[in-house]
């Protein structure tokens, strides 16, 4: 087998295999990824789609939650391998996101080790000692009735033919078509489009801690 053909395997088994990881929840946005570690520990830490790049690559993010503050990285695939889109993270080439994030989390809970350091950016001058100790998982929170049948209809029809389900347009267009592995009504935000005017009113206000990194940083 060429290098190119086992590259197209492992990415291959990573598309097929992610839907059923927990930790996985498809196409949400930073915000979305940050509401869903709100009231997790530090190390805390989930995988989402990179929608927010252009680039061909950066195909997935890791977003964590470290001392109340929240910070991501992004997973870089070229070459038929996995790795964290970072200068020299000190870790070796994955064959699947399922082996990369497996690895991260093994060496910060068994090793002991934080997975690289990640350095402040906007006058920050301390550094970020990443430890994914905690894969937060979709499966272990009560879903709304909603949700658990979107997720049936996705499991039971192919993508192309749930526009073709006997149920109103805009039924299938706001719902139905959704992100089939994240739950919007366990963390509502303005970019759901399930919110009304009062409440998007009410929540203009909020604020988020962020952190500042440059992910340049060595391990």
């Amino acid at each position: 087998m060429s290098c190119c053909q086992y590259g197209r395997r492992g990415l291959l088994e990573t598309i097929t295999r992610l839907p059923s990881q927990g930790w996985y929840y498809g196409s949400i946005s930073q915000l979305q990824a940050e509401r869903l570690l709100s009231n997790e520990p530090s190390g805390a830490f989930l995988v989402h789609d990179s929608v927010d790049t252009n680039s061909t690559t950066e195909l997935f993010t890791i977003t964590f939650k470290i001392s109340n503050h929240y910070g991501s990285v992004r997973v870089d695939y070229a070459k038929g391998y996995f790795s964290l889109c970072i200068a020299d993270p000190g870790l070796p080439l994955f064959k699947t996101l399922m082996d990369l994030v497996s690895f991260c989390y093994h060496l910060s809970t068994v090793q002991k080790r934080p997975v690289c350091v990640l350095t402040g950016q906007s006058g920050q001058t301390h550094n970020v000692h990443l430890y994914l100790t905690k894969p937060v998982s979709r499966h272990k929170q009560l879903h709304s009735l909603q949700f658990l049948c979107r997720d049936t209809l996705h499991k039971l029809v192919t993508k192309d033919k749930l526009e073709r389900l006997p149920l109103p347009k805009r039924l299938l267009e706001l719902y139905v078509s959704r992100n089939p592995l994240f739950d919007e009504q366990l963390f509502p935000c303005e970019e759901s489009g399930w919110l009304d005017t009062d409440t998007l009113s009410q929540s203009s206000g909020s604020s988020r801690n962020s952190l500042a990194l440059d992910t340049a940083g060595n391990h």
